[in-house]
């Protein structure tokens, strides 16, 4: 179901909820969470959530992923962690979830809650990503207005993935106007593959850190500006160094 910003914009679905009466769009379109014919498939990682998917790659912890202001943006920001090693490698990769998206944030895979913890803003905390998403629903990023990612509130949920035997992290990324992010999970809690993880309030930004490791690798499968759905679309294809399976 992923599909080109371009076409998500011009479709009906955006057009319905775009062209919606305040009201009705504030008061039940926003926050929707539509039933969805999910396959659980431990070969893939599923797309946590909807939205359109900005970057993605495997990084070093101190590599730039993207440039905001002159600013490298790096795992270490992410995690709000100087501590990882500069050599550490991690996949990462980032969505943003537009003020016309769902607002549910799922699961890539089964496992295990082992932490939830609220970060500090890195610098002051008020900046409103209107400026970001009006930029990007006119097909036309701009990664210097992402200065939310180094100054609004931010949740870590780290999960251990028992198929690839290291940590994901889903790190929330709050409106500066709501500053606040709601969990339907807690620590130590067994989860499934695409299972409900949390609700995130207006335009909003979902980054994802895998550790990775020797034994295994992704393929990613949806290249960057597309819109994807939490779920259904299978971001990656999860390939084993090893000739025995781990799940």
């Amino acid at each position: 179901m992923a599909i080109p910003l371009e076409t998500w914009l011009k479709s009906e679905e955006f057009k319905e909820i775009a062209d919606a009466p305040l009201k009705e769009f504030s008061e039940y379109l926003f926050f929707r969470n539509p039933l969805r014919n999910i396959t659980i498939d431990d070969r893939f990682l599923k797309a946590p959530s909807d939205g359109i998917l900005l970057y993605q790659g495997k990084y070093q912890a101190n590599q730039k992923i993207v440039e905001v202001k002159g600013k490298k943006y790096t795992v270490r920001d992410i995690l709000d962690d100087d501590t990882i090693s500069k050599e550490k490698k991690f996949y990462v990769f980032g969505i943003y979830l537009t003020s016309f998206s769902v607002h549910v944030v799922r699961t890539m895979t089964k496992g295990v809650i082992l932490e939830i913890r609220n970060l500090l803003p890195i610098l002051s905390n008020n900046f409103p990503m209107v400026l970001f998403e009006s930029e990007l629903l006119r097909n036309n990023p701009n990664f210097n207005f992402m200065q939310f990612s180094f100054l609004n509130q931010r949740t870590i949920v780290m999960q251990y993935s028992p198929v690839l035997r290291t940590r994901i992290y889903y790190v929330l990324i709050a409106d500066a106007e709501v500053d606040k992010n709601l969990l339907f999970v807690n620590e130590d809690e067994a989860v499934s593959q695409a299972q409900r993880l949390a609700y995130v309030l207006f335009g909003s930004q979902l980054d994802v850190v895998i550790e990775a490791q020797d034994w295994f690798r992704l393929r990613k499968l949806v290249p960057n500006f597309y819109y994807v759905y939490a779920g259904l679309d299978n971001l990656y294809r999860v390939y084993f160094k090893y000739p025995y399976k781990i799940y």
